[in-house]
């Protein structure tokens, strides 16, 4: 792979990663802490973390 050609993302996956940062926070939750862990609790975070990302962005789309 050249070093100077970023990989393809889908075009929302920043703002998604940032909805879910900012849930986890408002949890109480460092993102990167919480993302190296493996455990089932880490795990259910995560999940409604994306849950979270993904109504967000669905309320968004409606409303455009």
């Amino acid at each position: 792979m050249d070093p100077d050609v970023r990989p393809l993302e889908e075009p929302l996956a920043e703002l998604e990663r940032r909805l879910i940062d900012e849930y986890l926070r408002k949890q109480g939750h460092d993102p990167d802490a919480l993302r190296a862990r493996h455990d089932e609790a880490a795990r259910k975070l995560l999940a409604a973390a994306s849950v979270y990302a993904a109504t967000k962005l669905t309320e968004f789309f409606k409303c455009v």
